[in-house]
């Protein structure tokens, strides 16, 4: 019926990947005045994480802040390419005091 439907739609919804009221507030505290936003941002500015180099005159870069998914308060998944190849990349993320994100490359290929 409608009812279990609905039910089982939320249940879903508060499974899916993404940072919850508790890790947003963490991230808060530790400096982070908006932390999805932030993170994604930081990502971008770290081209030099990405493992590959670019051809015909192409940079690699995290150019697209749609294409980079913050899975829960550890991992990234973010897609880079530099305008011909692009690929997949798993990423560790910590955030310390003073809002400081550091980086740690999980996995990554090019498509």
């Amino acid at each position: 019926d409608l009812r279990s439907s609905l039910n089982k739609y939320q249940r879903l919804l508060e499974r899916r990947p993404g940072l919850n009221r508790w890790d947003l507030e963490k991230f808060q505290r530790r400096g982070l005045k908006d932390p999805l936003k932030e993170i994604v941002a930081d990502l971008q500015n770290h081209p030099e994480l990405i493992p590959y180099k670019g051809i015909q005159g192409g940079r690699m870069g995290f150019y697209f802040a749609d294409m980079i998914w913050v899975l829960n308060k550890k991992w990234v998944l973010a897609y880079f390419e530099d305008g011909h190849i692009g690929g997949w990349m798993l990423l560790e993320f910590k955030v310390s005091q003073g809002g400081k994100i550091s980086w740690r490359v999980l996995e990554s290929y090019l498509d």
